[in-house]
């Protein structure tokens, strides 16, 4: 989708990346910037990567940041080269005397209807040291002012790159603390395209899904596999605008019906019969039947029994059918309000006034629950590849449960925050002889800064973006 729609979900990118807030654009839709709400009907109908600027009680298209530049680039970098060798900022001194403008003045021109630009450029005008200053201070003082009286709005497409940085940016935890370079190398590694049918394991929210949905673009399949009592939350699948055909090809299932699918396929003893109950091998050396408390899996209630009515129900809910998008409760999510909050720090604040479902293209199932007839196709002919984001269960016991249900010479990943896990799960593939090609990498990405005489690298950046174990299945001898 190339232009917004109404209905659709866009991500506002504020102050180039200051703020990310998500977006469900209805007539009614409102941002805050600052202590003002501005409208964002005037977003309907623009293409995605539009600038806009908050005027009057709506945001207001402006040119995209960066037009007109670059026939004076040039001269703009000799004159620059210029000033850096003949100026410098040792004489300034910030005793807040050199602005002469004051704040009833700023004030008195907001009531005047003066744009954000007008009172920037005022600002510059009525500073005694800005013209002493070097061009890369003269910079960063624009930044700051532009930053604080005329915000910048981008309009971003939902994407499994845009997505995956807003989330790491503002609540990693959610996404199980994956960073775009280690979703990238994630997708690679699982040999994820076009026709294939991808077995995901997904408890970071959805994105791994929503990743991988992406990328088959409605040319094969994929499967979110879950062993939990209660299905963990894909809301993260929900941001992204699937069209009908994307979306008919997300599927959901419970391991046991899998399982019992691939055991009733076995033929004259071949093979042993997988054990179905998934929580029965997730049992601690203690044989307590129980989990300790820091590795219990999410939206785990051990002593309820789970029905068919409500394993639809919890269809319903994570596919939009029955109810509107919800969010997870640690976002901030005000269910009551079509307003999106700019000035918190939350990442999802989607907009619960949609349009009726007869209308609505969100409102469609967006994870269908699978046929009989396509569970057993998957398990006769094998997942071509097979994704594992399950943070809170051990990696070696999912991959012994799942790594049957692929097809020979299919590849797989696995992705957790921390190392051992993985280290451990090599060194059994290895002793079993199940897997080749096994590799465990620590992805690590560092942005640089590229701008005349002064190219560094950031000195704030992420540590780590988690570890991925990969290798590829072989047929036991």
């Amino acid at each position: 989708m190339e232009v917004v729609k109404a209905g659709s979900c866009v991500l506002l990118d504020i102050n180039n990346g200051e703020h990310f807030v998500f977006s469900r654009l209805t007539p009614a839709a409102t941002v805050k910037l600052g202590k003002a709400k501005y409208s964002l009907a005037p977003v309907i109908g623009c293409p995605f990567g539009s600038q806009f600027e908050p005027k009057s009680s709506s945001l207001e298209r402006s040119s995209r940041a960066g037009d007109g530049k670059d026939n004076n680039a040039g001269e703009e970098e000799e004159e620059e080269e210029e000033n850096a060798a003949t100026k410098d900022n040792r004489n300034l001194i910030d005793d807040n005397t050199a602005q002469t403008l004051s704040a009833e003045e700023i004030h008195s021109m907001k009531r005047e209807g003066s744009s954000g630009q007008e009172i920037v450029n005022a600002l510059i005008a009525n500073s005694a040291s800005f013209e002493s200053k070097t061009t890369f201070s003269q910079e960063k003082y624009k930044r700051k002012k532009q930053k604080k009286y005329a915000p910048r709005v981008i309009i971003r497409c939902p994407t499994a790159k845009s997505v995956c940085e807003a989330y790491f940016s503002k609540t990693p935890a959610k996404i199980g603390f994956i960073r775009v370079d280690s979703l990238s190398m994630i997708l690679s590694l699982a040999n994820v395209g076009e026709m294939s049918n991808v077995l995901v394991s997904d408890m970071v929210g959805g994105l791994l899904t929503a990743a991988v949905a992406e990328r088959l673009s409605g040319f094969g399949t994929v499967c979110s596999v879950y062993y939990t009592p209660k299905a963990p939350s894909l809301d993260i699948v929900g941001l992204f605008n699937f069209d009908s055909a994307t979306s008919s090809r997300i599927f959901r299932v419970r391991l046991s019906t899998l399982l019992e699918s691939y055991n009733s396929g076995l033929q004259n003893g071949e093979a042993a019969p997988l054990v179905v109950e998934q929580e029965k091998n997730m049992e601690d050396d203690s044989g307590t039947g129980k989990l300790p408390q820091s590795e219990q899996p999410m939206d785990v209630q051990p002593e309820k029994a789970v029905t068919e009515a409500e394993q639809a129900k919890d269809m319903e809910d994570d596919s939009g059918t029955g109810k509107p998008l919800q969010s997870d409760p640690s976002m901030d999510v005000q269910p009551e309000k079509a307003v999106t909050e700019a000035s918190q720090t939350s990442v999802s604040q989607i907009s619960e006034n949609l349009e009726p479902a007869s209308t609505n293209p969100t409102k469609q199932r967006l994870i269908q629950q699978p046929s009989n007839e396509d569970v057993s196709d998957w398990v006769k002919t094998g997942f071509s590849s097979l994704i594992v984001g399950a943070l809170n269960a051990d990696p070696l016991k999912t991959l012994q449960q799942l790594i049957p249900l692929l097809a020979p010479s299919a590849p797989f990943v696995i992705y957790h925050t921390y190392l051992q896990p993985l280290a451990d799960c090599m060194f059994a593939l290895q002793k079993e002889r199940t897997a080749v090609s096994l590799q465990l990498s620590e992805p690590w990405m560092r942005e640089y800064q590229v701008l005349p005489s002064r190219t560094h690298p950031h000195m704030q950046m992420s540590s780590t973006g988690g570890y991925i174990l990969s290798g590829i299945k072989t047929l036991p001898q």
